[in-house]
């Protein structure tokens, strides 16, 4: 074989391997932009979803503070009513003793007023530092490196298929 015909076959060849790459390209690029129209799906279903709960919640919200005014207001009546002197009109001039008040302790009062507060910053700090925890950091690296091992392999695993579907259409032709 002289030179010039081993140039030829050597730049059909390597055309050949440039044609061959581009379809894989092609390939990939298409397999990639389906994943990604995929993707871009379940994120618009997710975020359907997720309005339709927050609207869900605000008219929870919104029901759950109707009902805690009327019950305000039922609780004003009531202690307006128990705050009412009856007073008869013979009585004038005659001292009407007014209901002995009920005293509260201390303990009471600061149980109230601080007690709730508190339990609710112990739990979000509990939260926070559960968040935190080497444990979970640890999880979820691990989650991380499974589902980019996972992509890796379903990468490979398509590219041996298309590998195969390109040898077949060229036995077949």
């Amino acid at each position: 074989m002289d030179a010039v015909t081993s140039l030829v076959v050597l730049a059909l060849a390597l055309a050949v391997v440039a044609l061959l790459l581009g379809v894989l390209m092609v390939l990939d690029r298409r397999a990639f932009a389906r994943e990604r129209q995929a993707h871009r799906r379940e994120l618009a279903a997710q975020h359907e979803r997720e309005v339709a709960l927050v609207a869900q919640h605000h008219g929870e919200q919104l029901r759950l503070q109707a009902e805690l005014s009327q019950l305000e207001q039922k609780l004003q009546e009531s202690e307006a009513a128990e705050r009412v002197i009856p007073a008869v009109i013979t009585a004038i001039g005659t001292e009407v003793e007014a209901p002995a008040p009920v005293s509260v302790s201390n303990q009471v009062v600061l149980s109230a007023a601080v007690g709730e507060p508190i339990v609710k910053s112990l739990a979000l700090v509990h939260g926070v530092r559960r968040a935190l925890s080497p444990q979970v950091r640890s999880r979820i690296a691990f989650e991380i490196k499974q589902g980019t091992k996972q992509a890796r392999k379903d990468r490979r695993r398509d590219m041996r298929a298309a590998w195969r579907a390109m040898r077949r259409e060229r036995q077949s032709s």
